[in-house]
């Protein structure tokens, strides 16, 4: 675990009894202790300042690989256990500490946000960067990333290996792009679709969890109404459907997103919840031509 530490840079340190091993790592102005024990580890840290219950509730129903609880002191703290009585990797511990210290990020956003209330307007999109969960000295370096070329009517490449495949009689590009992020309008005018491309490798499993969290940033009540990982040709696609109200109109959001050593992809579809039935299959289709050459 020492040597795993160093090797994600980490400062840390540590105390030992019997059988177990507690190390405390800094992750931004968090103190995060890292429990090893025998057959598992226990992640967890605490958040100084008053905790609303009714909030760990709320998060404890819409995030599964953390919980949040009072502790003895009555602050708010979220932990996490797995265990390897399996056997386990390398990697697989450095992955879980990565996927634990970008919850703790989405975490603190979560705790700063606005209680829930009556929905406020926004000029905000629920669609936003994902590479803000990773700071600080867990994240993985990114080489850079090759340019992506050849872009025609019906194909954007997204980067070297990602493309997407559309009817171009069907969607629209809107101009201008800008550099990772493209925008769609269907040609009914009712329905969108944003591409967002980022030279950060967010972890496959916190995903969800960094998604629900842009969302929440716009309308404290949105919600994950549907949840999908798919395995195709050895690639992983996570799939959301995720509901929010931006302004006073309900929105719904459909989206594919792929995560890579160098990037996190995301393809979102989007209309008026009272829409939806008229775009449902356009949608898909319009998610379905995301395709990574290996």
């Amino acid at each position: 675990m020492r040597s795993l530490l160093r090797g994600m840079a980490f400062d840390f340190t540590e105390d030992s009894t019997g059988d177990s091993t507690a190390f405390a790592v800094h992750v931004e102005q968090h103190l995060v202790t890292i429990l090893n024990q025998t057959k598992g580890l226990s992640l967890s840290t605490c958040f100084e300042g008053s905790f609303d219950p009714m909030k760990g509730n709320q998060w404890n129903r819409e995030h599964f690989s953390t919980r949040a609880y009072l502790d003895d002191k009555g602050r708010g703290c979220v932990g996490s256990d797995v265990s390897f009585g399996g056997g386990s990797t390398n990697q697989m511990i450095q992955e879980f500490v990565r996927l634990f210290c970008t919850d703790v990020a989405v975490f603190d956003r979560f705790l700063a946000s606005s209680p829930a209330g009556p929905d406020k307007p926004s000029a905000s999109s629920p669609i936003a960067a994902m590479a803000w969960s990773q700071i600080g000295p867990y994240a993985k370096p990114m080489p850079p990333r090759p340019a992506a070329t050849g872009s025609v009517p019906g194909l954007l490449k997204i980067a070297s290996k990602v493309s997407l495949k559309y009817d171009p009689d069907q969607w629209k590009p809107e101009a201008p792009h800008v550099e990772g992020r493209f925008a769609f309008s269907h040609a009914s005018g009712g329905g969108h679709a944003l591409v967002l491309s980022e030279s950060a490798s967010v972890p496959l499993g916190s995903v969800e969890d960094v998604a629900l969290a842009n969302a929440q940033s716009v309308d404290p009540h949105a919600r994950v109404v549907a949840r999908n990982r798919s395995w195709v040709k050895g690639v992983a696609f996570v799939f959301l459907k995720i509901e929010a109200t931006v302004g006073t109109t309900p929105m719904v959001y459909w989206g594919y997103y792929y995560v890579d050593e160098g990037c996190t992809v995301q393809v979102v579809t989007y209309t008026e919840k009272s829409q939806l039935p008229e775009y449902e299959r356009s949608f898909m289709d319009f998610l379905n031509g995301l395709t990574v050459s290996r």
